[in-house]
Formats: structure tokens, sequence, C-alpha cells
């Protein structure tokens, strides 16, 4: 492989693949894949493995357009670009998620809040697949509103399940002292 050391991958990064150039269109850190687009409008999806790992890799030379920096050399995004009230959203949403696949809103027993876990949501109890649908069915009820302030109004078992480890198995419930 031509290509050694620290690869970006970023939207507009160019390299080539078997001496095609491709331009990497659109990136899903959370899933690990990222969209190619070739010269000839071409896309293809493929994972961030296959990539770096890809027998004939060349990076190609950054070129900048209408003195704007590439997208591989602005500063990274951080918390600190969110408003006070997109970090409170994010925060309440990621706790959701949490609750759903370990039963604790932090994440972790360690962590546990007041009144943690919750029945539907005892990892003790019940299986990774009955706490996302006990997640689903919790923001379904949710008032409309809030789902919609939170982003959660179109939340479903396959979104909680996308880019997640698969079913822990049985349940079985040991009663916690």
């Amino acid at each position: 492989m031509a290509a050694r050391g620290f690869l970006q991958i970023a939207p507009g990064r160019q390299v080539a693949l078997n001496g095609v150039e491709w331009t990497i269109k659109d990136v899903h850190g959370q899933l690990g894949r990222l969209v190619l687009v070739d010269g000839d409008g071409r896309t293809e999806t493929r994972s961030f493995r296959w990539l770096v790992n890809h027998a004939d890799l060349r990076l190609l030379p950054r070129a900048e357009t209408s003195g704007r920096p590439s997208p591989v050399s602005r500063q990274p995004k951080t918390l600190a670009d969110l408003t006070e009230d997109q970090r409170e959203r994010a925060r309440l949403r990621a706790a959701h998620v949490l609750e759903a696949e370990t039963g604790f809103r932090e994440g972790h027993p360690a962590r546990a809040l007041p009144g943690e876990p919750r029945p539907a949501y005892d990892p003790d109890c019940t299986t990774l697949t009955q706490r996302r649908h006990a997640k689903v069915a919790e923001t379904k009820a949710m008032h409309r509103p809030e789902a919609v302030r939170l982003g959660l109004q179109h939340l479903g078992y396959r979104t909680l399940e996308a880019g997640a480890g698969s079913d822990s198995g049985g349940s079985h419930c040991h009663k916690r002292g």
C-alpha cells in the first residue's frame, strides 16, 4: 500500500484505488462506513477497514478551492460548538439510547441515577431486545412536542439496533439486594 501513517477520512478527501480516483463524499463514523464517488458520479459505500486495508490505496494531493480550507484542514467540531440547549438535547437523547442499551441513563451501573434501573430496563431481568422495545414504546407515548424537541419522534427499534451489537440472549431476573 502506498499510503502509510495517519489517514484522515473526511468528506472531500481524494484517494486513488486501483488507479481510479475517488472522492470521499460522506462519512458515517458511528457505523464505520464512508461513501465514495468517482469522476463518473458512481457511488460506493465501504467500511473504514476496507479502505485502510486496500492493497492499492494512494492518497491524492489536497486541492484548495475558492480560498476556503479543505474539509480535512478544518478545526474539529466539539461540544463547545453547540448551544447550551443543543448540548442538553444531545445529553437527553444519549441518555435514552444508553438506557435502552445498558439499563442505565449514564450507561453504566456504577453511575446509576436514583431509581435506576427502572423495571423495563433492568439488565438483570430484561434482554437488550426487550429494553429496545420498551424504549420505543416509551418514546411513542411521550408528549409529541417533547419528542420532537429531543429528535425522538421517529425513534424505532431499527434505529436503536443500527450500529449496535446483537441481543444478549435470555432474561434471568436476579433481584437486587
